[in-house]
């Protein structure tokens, strides 16, 4: 996102003559020589990658960290603009979702990833992305009507969290956990 249309959004590009000279290199990039460095870039990064996926760029949402950390408006954007791309993530073993999905419901979106590949680009492109044949039960339920399970909104997840965690939990669990006295 180039600085016009980073201004657009509120957010101003630190200007090359403000970044100290120990911090530049000879293509205009800042260097990463320091921590401190990296730290602000990193941040830079995830700031602008944010900014750009929820003004809708396409690239920016491709990049995005999809997961139960992102606001529900917004995974409910990316499920209706990009339902691929949000079935990929939610069948992925190893995602931001894998907490909140059993491994069959993530089966499930599996097969329909696959079947999303299959209307779209054909069989063999589907095939080459997932196992038919693993998903056969799994493609049968799709088929058939059967319903998908979606993460929890974050504001539930917080909110089970808290009451599991409460003080009055927290002292019950501190208390039974202590070791008898010899």
């Amino acid at each position: 996102m180039g600085g016009k249309q980073c201004n657009k959004h509120g957010v101003t590009s630190l200007p090359l003559s403000e970044i100290p000279i120990e911090h530049r290199s000879q293509n205009s990039h800042v260097e990463v020589d320091s921590e401190d460095a990296f730290e602000t870039k990193n941040h830079n990064h995830d700031v602008t990658l944010k900014i750009a996926a929820k003004c809708g760029d396409r690239l920016a949402i491709h990049s995005y960290p999809l997961g139960i950390f992102t606001s529900s408006e917004f995974n409910a954007d990316v499920q209706e603009t990009y339902p691929l791309l949000m079935h990929r993530h939610l069948s992925s073993p190893t995602g931001w979702f894998r907490s909140e999905l059993t491994k069959q419901e993530q089966a499930y979106h599996q097969a329909q990833a696959y079947l999303i590949l299959e209307q779209k680009f054909g069989e063999a492109v589907a095939k080459s992305e997932y196992n038919p044949t693993t998903l056969e039960s799994e493609i049968k339920y799709i088929k058939d009507g059967g319903e998908l399970k979606y993460p929890r909104p974050l504001k539930d997840i917080l909110k089970a969290r808290a009451e599991r965690f409460n003080d009055q939990n927290t002292d019950t669990i501190l208390r039974n956990s202590r070791l008898p006295v010899p």
